[in-house]
């Protein structure tokens, strides 16, 4: 979990920085261009990939997937355009929520009903599974809410040009590749429940250290908050991801399920 975590350190330590060279260089189009051959790239490394393992033969859900993929789409459009259209005056906007109510349902319904889900029900019955998967929701929220508050705060207020918003933007990768090493080496000898909780209190620190920001300052308090945030969350992610992936639940029942997240809990 932790090599595979580092992987995405590359793009929070890299991106920013590339990013903003890009925008100032070129255009903002750019952000977008530079994609294409990175996606031609992931897509021969899959097909190299294919033939290592033996295809799994299943019926892909259909209508869960597009019900799912209009739930998504809808609800953060809704969110990204709805302080632009002044919220519930605005027919787009009524019409996201109607897509995201009727899509919500469709898959609420076909999941249960179906015969092979896109979202099998039993996996949320694993206690195990489900308390990781709010973990990282909270921790995604926490992480990719800076971010996207964060580039604005430097750019509009602070008035920095992109490229050293990006710059300073940048160092939060450096924390991120140091707590995938702390994670891979606390919890094996301390549990995922030491990890989980050093990576709170880091995540909580920095969000406090943010919240003292003022309008007169350097960029050293930017850097430091986000050095210490990416620690804090990359500790959370590994410990969190290898939780839900590393006891598979036997019996889906809640009782047999309660009982292992205890067991991990007290014994670590």
């Amino acid at each position: 979990m932790g090599l595979l975590g580092t992987a995405g350190t590359v793009g929070m330590a890299g991106g920013p920085a590339l990013g903003g060279w890009l925008t100032d260089t070129l255009s903002w189009r750019w952000v977008f261009y530079i994609n294409l051959p990175i996606g031609v790239v992931a897509i021969a490394g899959l097909l190299a990939m294919r033939d290592l393992h033996p295809p799994v033969r299943t019926r892909f859900d259909t209508i869960g997937f597009i019900a799912l993929s209009l739930a998504v789409t809808s609800f953060q459009l809704m969110l990204d355009r709805g302080q632009q259209l002044d919220w519930l005056a605005s027919r787009e906007i009524w019409t996201y929520i109607i897509i995201v109510v009727t899509s919500v349902y469709v898959l609420v319904v076909h999941t249960l009903t179906a015969d092979h889900p896109f979202l099998p029900p039993a996996m949320f019955r694993d206690t195990n599974y489900l308390v990781s998967l709010v973990f990282i929701t909270l921790v995604g929220m926490v992480l990719f809410s800076t971010l996207a508050l964060l580039a604005p705060l430097l750019q509009e207020q602070y008035d920095y040009p992109v490229m050293l918003a990006g710059l300073v933007m940048a160092p939060r990768g450096m924390g991120t590749v140091v707590g995938m090493i702390i994670a891979s080496r606390l919890i094996p000898k301390a549990g995922a429940r030491v990890a989980i909780f050093l990576g709170l209190c880091l995540t909580s620190f920095a969000l406090w250290r943010m919240s003292s920001f003022a309008m007169v300052t350097t960029y050293w308090p930017v850097i430091i908050s986000g050095v210490i945030q990416g620690c804090g969350v990359a500790i959370i992610f590994v410990s969190v991801t290898t939780t839900a992936l590393s006891l598979p639940a036997v019996d889906c029942s809640a009782s047999s399920a309660a009982r292992d997240f205890l067991s991990l809990m007290t014994s670590g």
